[in-house]
């Protein structure tokens, strides 16, 4: 029985066949092999934490925007924006380029020559948020990289009018006492999908469709038909025969018309095709299958977050969807990997490799904003 046990620890203890002598160098062998493997483990969580770290500060970032947001009016509101500073020019020299970014992109409120509006207060905001991580082109240079690497950095806000629309409300009927709900260019849940939420606005007013120019002609971003909804433009969502029912520019007298005939908001947008959807701080990110820049969000996937269609609400439920003011901030940040961060790439990046040293994340953030809710009576 002894001799059995001995044989158990000697299995057990891993020693060699000798048991109880001493073997020279055997320990230094065993940590040279398994060091390697536990300061890899050790690593690997080291970054997966900086990643989590580096995520959750870019979603509270874009949360910190978009509460900001929430609370503008006035001169601060989206309304009182000056739209020269919505789009960032090309086919500019570089004097003026500098210039624009200078009067529209500094944060920087004591210079007489900055404009502070809504959009870039918020990035302003965002930015002073993220401190310490880096942001945009400068900054990484400033900590090293090279001028000839990527750069997808950005910040897109835009502004949105949400209005609750019942198909089967009274207004729907014949002009000019009433209006064909089928004049209506878009019902995100179909005509007998009881109320439901559109889009019937969208800030900035010239940077809130997505056109690209291919073999010199203008196309939008799904199926030639802007934002997926037949080309409409966002604030344009009743189709005008005869008559208008935008205040702004109406051909019937205003004694003729009830108040809730004027079912468009009244703002004017941009008859220029537009290749940037939002406002984009810097203007880095392409939105795929198209030649246009800054959000990734249509009007159609605005009214699908909105109408919570994913939740199956029924009729009587949908009812409560509120018209609403919205703000949406959108944000992308390239993630580096701690062991670049420091400088250890060299040692450790044929290992993290698969974890990709070119990472873009991807965040975004809604709040209310009732400087831009439609005000439509039915």
């Amino acid at each position: 029985m002894r001799k059995f046990i001995k044989k158990v620890l000697e299995i057990l203890d891993g020693t060699p066949a000798v048991y109880g002598k001493k073997q020279r160098g055997q320990s230094l062998v065993e940590m040279a092999l398994v060091s390697p493997l536990l300061v890899i483990m050790l690593a690997g969580m080291v970054e997966i934490g900086w990643f989590a770290r580096n995520y959750l500060i870019l979603l509270e970032v874009t949360r910190v925007g978009a509460r900001t947001g929430a609370v503008q009016q006035n001169e601060l509101g989206p309304l009182a924006w000056d739209n020269r500073g919505s789009v960032i020019p090309s086919g500019v020299t570089e004097e003026e380029f500098i210039n624009f970014m200078h009067q529209y992109r500094t944060c920087n409120p004591n210079d007489p020559s900055v404009y502070i509006g809504f959009y870039n207060f918020l990035a302003c905001v965002m930015l002073r948020s993220l401190d310490p991580l880096p942001f945009g082109r400068d900054q990484r240079i400033e900590l090293g990289a090279l001028e000839t690497d990527t750069f997808p950095d950005d910040i897109v806000i835009s502004a949105f009018a949400v209005q609750v629309v019942d198909p089967e409300d009274s207004i729907w009927g014949s002009p000019p006492a009433k209006v064909p709900r089928g004049d209506v260019k878009y019902w995100p849940l179909g005509v007998d999908g009881g109320p439901q939420a559109l889009v019937v606005g969208r800030w900035p007013t010239n940077a809130n469709e997505c056109h690209f120019r291919e073999n010199g002609t203008f196309y939008d971003t799904v199926n030639n038909a802007g934002d997926g909804l037949d080309g409409r433009d966002p604030f344009d969502w009743i189709t005008e025969h005869a008559y208008t029912l935008n205040p702004a520019n109406r051909t019937i007298p205003l004694s003729d018309l009830e108040p809730r005939h004027y079912l468009e908001v009244a703002e004017l947008d941009s008859t220029i095709p537009e290749r940037q959807r939002g406002f984009a701080w810097l203007g880095t990110h392409k939105i795929a299958g198209t030649g246009c820049y800054g959000s990734e969000w249509d009007l159609k996937e605005v009214e699908d977050l909105i109408n919570l269609s994913s939740f199956g609400l029924n009729l009587d439920q949908r009812r409560y969807v509120p018209s609403q003011g919205l703000v949406l901030v959108e944000m992308w940040w390239k993630h580096e990997t701690l062991s670049q961060f420091v400088g250890l790439a060299p040692v450790l990046s044929p290992v993290f490799a698969i974890m990709g040293t070119d990472t873009v994340v991807s965040v975004w953030a809604a709040f209310p904003l009732p400087q831009v809710e439609p005000r439509i009576a039915f």
